[in-house]
């Protein structure tokens, strides 16, 4: 009777081995950042309704614009490829994943020998094996490497919702941007028109001789100069559309924006919250961290290669099917290996990921600076957008009585045509003017959201 193998050395060490056996990986510490107590813009925060969780787009109370935001969502491709990326962080969690569980491979092999040789019949000879593997992870680095990529996925998911935002932001943007130069093309067309008139009036001065010819050349350039202005407004408004189908995913041909005036709109005023709630908010800041905590578990893995490993194998084998001799065998073994001299491949390594974390350090701090940046600017322009909206449209005002009673002097005769010609100009560039802080103002509201992490919410 042949007596059992012995188990290899690896496996009668196996339980000291298992008692030794510890994560490589550090632990996670959140890098310490300077967080400040309040906004420098804290009356903005004063005077705004705090926004309840949702899509922040909604709150301009216009349905096209809801209408396009949601339209990006679905059909953007730049949304689509981040999609992409999470799947393919996913794929890869899996594939690493792998590591920690046994593998099983098979074999199998068929052959015949022809009849002669003292044979009378064809003899067929068939064999199979199975061989089942497992490298224990004594030092936790294939759980480093697993844990890794799952905080690849969170990375991956957060620069979703980072691209998302951004999405939002431009459609609305280029949807504001759209409306403003609509109602700039209808200013410059009141003008025009106004200047068309104040032409024949000029002409028949002209023709009864009670004002001279320069007057009519100077009044002509006026009405020129407006109608030059117009092909471009244009051409600035579909190129608007054009961007707008693109963000949503369609065609630009024949693609047009139904609203006409910024008026439609209504203006949200976000509260700005603490500084501290951006570190959880911003999903930029959360891709970073995540980022970090990858780089960290790479470490792990890393110190661990350095370590043995020891792997445990049962293969078994099966002979002689078809020919009615059945055999079998099984065999069971372990083997331990120990890196001895690797050329500073693994110190190579090690020192790679202990950069590559101090870097991504780096840029989590910059990020949140980043961050408390563009909040503290969006807070800024809000804030001087609305002032210089209200000043400019006491300007308009004012711009449009001038006009009216320069026109109406020049027509009695108490005022020279100059007066007409600046306040003509005053009139046009004050009103024209007025309607692209109106443009700020929203473009203002639509960045701070944006700075604030929009409606991004974290998960539980």
């Amino acid at each position: 009777m042949p007596r059992p193998r012995r188990p290899a050395t690896a496996l009668a060490l196996l339980p000291l081995l298992l008692a030794a056996a510890c994560s490589q990986t550090p632990d996670y510490r959140a890098p310490e950042v300077t967080v400040p107590a309040a906004w420098d813009g804290a009356a903005q925060e004063a005077a705004a309704a705090r926004a309840d969780a949702g899509a922040w787009w909604q709150r301009f109370g216009n349905a096209e614009l809801t209408g396009l935001v949601e339209a990006a969502l679905t059909a953007n491709q730049t949304l689509a490829a981040a999609e992409q990326r999470i799947a393919q962080a996913r794929a890869v969690l899996r594939s690493t994943g792998a590591s920690l569980s046994p593998t099983l491979d098979g074999s199998g092999s068929l052959s015949r020998r022809a009849a002669g040789d003292g044979a009378s019949d064809a003899d067929t000879a068939w064999s199979g094996s199975l061989r089942a593997s497992w490298e224990l992870d004594l030092w936790g680095g294939n759980r480093a490497a697993v844990d890794a990529a799952r905080f690849g996925i969170d990375r991956a998911r957060f620069e979703r919702e980072a691209t998302a935002l951004t999405v939002q932001a431009e459609v609305a943007e280029a949807y504001i941007l759209a409306l403003a130069l609509k109602d700039r093309l209808r200013i410059a067309a009141d003008n025009l028109d106004a200047a068309r008139q104040t032409l024949a009036l000029v002409e028949t001065r002209v023709t009864e001789g009670l004002s001279p010819p320069l007057e009519l050349a100077q009044q002509q350039a006026t009405v020129a100069t407006i109608e030059a202005s117009i092909p471009a407004l244009q051409r600035q408004l579909r190129a608007a559309e054009t961007a707008l189908a693109v963000l949503t995913g369609q065609p630009p041909q024949g693609f047009r924006v139904a609203g006409s005036s910024l008026a439609e709109l209504s203006l949200p005023a976000p509260a700005a919250g603490q500084p501290a709630d951006l570190l959880v908010r911003r999903p930029d800041i959360r891709a970073a961290e995540a980022s970090l905590r990858a780089a960290n578990a790479d470490i792990g893995a890393a110190r661990a290669a350095f370590l043995p490993s020891v792997s445990l194998s049962l293969t078994g084998g099966l002979t002689g099917v078809l020919t009615g001799g059945t055999t079998t065998a099984l065999d069971l073994a372990s083997g331990l290996a120990a890196p001895l001299f690797s050329g500073g491949r693994l110190e190579g390594a090690l020192e790679r990921a202990e950069a590559s974390e101090t870097e991504l350090v780096a840029g989590y701090r910059q990020s949140i600076l980043t961050a408390f940046k563009d909040v503290e600017d969006a807070l800024v322009a809000a804030d001087s957008s609305a002032r210089r909206t209200d000043l400019l449209s006491v300007a308009a005002d004012r711009a449009r009585e001038a006009t009216r009673v320069s026109r109406e002097q020049y027509v009695a005769g108490t005022a020279d045509f100059l007066a007409v010609l600046d306040s003509q100009r005053s009139q046009l560039s004050a009103e024209d003017s007025l309607v692209q802080a109106e443009a700020d103002r929203f473009s203002a509201g639509i960045g701070l959201f944006r700075a604030l992490g929009g409606s991004w919410q974290t998960g539980p």
